[in-house]
């Protein structure tokens, strides 16, 4: 029986059915159409919109010269009744003008507003109806095509969305201001031993930025033993989630932190003890007014480094104690009816 040629289809993108050929360039052209009709929209409102009329001109509550002319010209004793007559005529008139036009202006700003909100409902309606165009000629063309058809036009719609997805992405990365640049580690080791764990997956990329700036802080010496620390905490993380075995036990991450704890502590003690006696000799020396001899800088580092070192040691003993204990106790069996792990 020979093997039907379709099985190869996958090695051949043409012989793929296309995705569905519903109207999406009809849809947008539409977009774009009410975007237009929106701009237009509000284009011709601004150009609607005139600065409202002004208020009475304050000198029409003044005579004025012809006022004055006909007042002289009427006699001395009718001239300031003649005056106020004339300008009150004037300026009342001038009200009433002002008023008619205040109202025509409100008048003309409403049937502006109203013309803009129906161009504006008018666009809305363009989108709405290109929307349910599409939506009956995708069902339509559902409806036709079979289940392979369908799916094949699932999978187009998938690679397309993601292929927008990742060049939107892109571009949004390009637009955002450059990362400030990951801090370098003095030590070359725990520098290496970061880059290990992120090329293996024990750290995210964010996370590896994250542990070498606060690692690079800490003095050449600690940052080894920190970075160590910090991959071997996501280490156990990443193997007890998968549910894979251990390579050390708590016990014997306690053992190997109290035997470096032993090693440190006769160098601490006898540069303590070395501090100590330069100091007693530099005090008496003071107090017999000779000169000081200052302590050496490098003994004084040194110490420094051990004591933060020892402490650090002991507080991560201290952890690992507790969590020891706590799992001895989960896993420790109980009587009949008391609550907890059973055995």
């Amino acid at each position: 029986m020979p093997i039907p040629s379709t099985i190869f289809n996958f090695l051949d993108p043409k012989a793929y059915p296309k995705p569905f050929t519903a109207d999406r360039q009809g849809r947008r052209q539409a977009y774009r159409d009410a975007d237009t009709l929106e701009q237009n929209a509000q284009q011709g409102f601004a150009e609607r919109n005139t600065p409202p009329p002004g208020p009475v001109n304050p000198a029409l509550r003044t005579p004025d010269a012809l006022a004055l002319l006909f007042g002289v010209l009427a006699g001395g004793a009718n001239f300031g009744e003649f005056a106020q007559g004339y300008m009150g005529g004037k300026l009342r008139k001038a009200e009433q003008d002002t008023q008619i036009a205040q109202n025509d202006y409100e008048a003309q700003q409403w049937r502006s507003q109203v013309q803009l909100q129906k161009e504006m409902n008018a666009a809305g309606q363009k989108r709405r109806d290109a929307d349910m165009a599409f939506d009956d000629e995708l069902d339509r063309e559902h409806k036709e095509a079979g289940p392979y058809q369908q799916n094949q036009a699932l999978v187009g719609a998938m690679r397309a969305g993601l292929t927008e997805a990742y060049q939107t992405r892109k571009a949004e990365a390009a637009a955002q201001p450059a990362k400030a640049p990951v801090p370098v580690l003095a030590d070359p080791f725990a520098k290496s031993r970061l880059q290990d764990g992120l090329k293996n997956g024990l750290v995210t990329p964010e996370q590896h930025d994250k542990i070498a700036g606060f690692v690079s802080a800490l003095g050449p010496d600690q940052q080894r033993g920190m970075v160590r620390m910090v991959l071997g905490m996501a280490d156990r993380a990443r193997r007890v989630e998968a549910g894979e075995a251990l390579p050390y036990s708590a016990g014997e991450t306690y053992k190997n932190l109290r035997s470096e704890q032993g090693l440190i502590h006769p160098e601490l003690t006898r540069l303590g003890a070395e501090i100590k006696r330069m100091e007693g000799e530099a005090k008496k020396a003071m107090a017999q007014g000779l000169p000081k001899k200052p302590i050496d800088e490098k003994m004084l580092d040194r110490y420094r480094t051990l004591y933060e070192r020892y402490h650090g040691i002991e507080r991560i003993i201290k952890t690992v104690g507790d969590r020891m204990r706590r799992d001895q106790a989960q896993t420790r069996p109980r009587p009949a009816g008391v609550p907890g792990r059973q055995g």
